[in-house]
């Protein structure tokens, strides 16, 4: 970036060392000021897309709230988050659906379940009654991901239909451990094109596609 001090023209170098402008080398000039305008502007579009989507927040709230309100029912309180709604305007075109997330987890107990479904998976494998693919889906559920377990997997190891005892009580113990944390709700924008299919409008510059000039401002129903 280029700084001034007293009438004469510097760059910031990454060390934080100031560099006579003309002691620079041109290309570095230009790649210098070319990034810092584009960064600039990417920036200050940032700020203003984190704007609107408060602005989009708070008028749902007010627009959910002017709902209960009419069927006699108090609004929720701003901690109990967000229901799950889909809000779509008169002629279809513009969807918003509202996700209200919920995270699930495992506390410390998880690790009695593997336990024992290890110990049954041993026992069985050894009097040869057990699949060697359910000993894989176990360690798939349980294998880290990330510093994550594979929560969809865990819980369908719960819906097997299997009678042993120490296999169900670590299904049971499984159950115990969950715990349900609410995430940050999200906010999805739709807009039905001309084939009828809705298409989901992700604010992401490595997604959004490239316009042409002509079509700016363009509207085409």
């Amino acid at each position: 970036m280029k700084i001034d001090v007293n009438g004469r023209s510097y760059y910031q170098d990454s060390t934080g060392k100031l560099v006579p402008e003309d002691l620079m080398k041109p290309q570095d000039i230009v790649r210098d000021d070319l990034v810092t305008d584009l960064v600039t502007r990417y920036l200050a579009c940032l700020e203003q897309v984190k704007l609107v989507k408060l602005e989009m927040e708070n008028a749902i709230d007010e627009y959910r709230d002017t709902v209960m309100l009419q069927h006699g029912v108090e609004p929720r309180t701003r901690k109990e988050g967000s229901p799950a709604m889909t809000l779509t305007s008169f002629d279809g075109r513009y969807k918003i659906v509202i996700a209200a997330n919920t995270l699930i987890e495992f506390d410390e107990n998880i690790a009695a379940a593997k336990r024992l479904l290890d110990e049954y998976l041993d026992d069985e494998l050894q009097s040869s009654n057990a699949s060697s693919g359910l000993k894989a889906l176990v360690e798939s559920a349980f294998r880290m991901k990330q510093g994550q377990m594979d929560v969809r997997a865990i819980l369908s190891l719960t819906r097997l239909d299997i009678k042993d005892e120490k296999f169900q009580k670590a299904v049971a113990i499984i159950r115990e451990s969950m715990v349900a944390r609410q995430a940050t709700p999200s906010m999805r924008v739709y807009v039905r094109e001309r084939n009828g299919e809705y298409r989901y409008q992700e604010l992401n510059f490595s997604t959004l596609e490239t316009i042409s000039p002509t079509t700016i401002g363009r509207d085409d129903g």
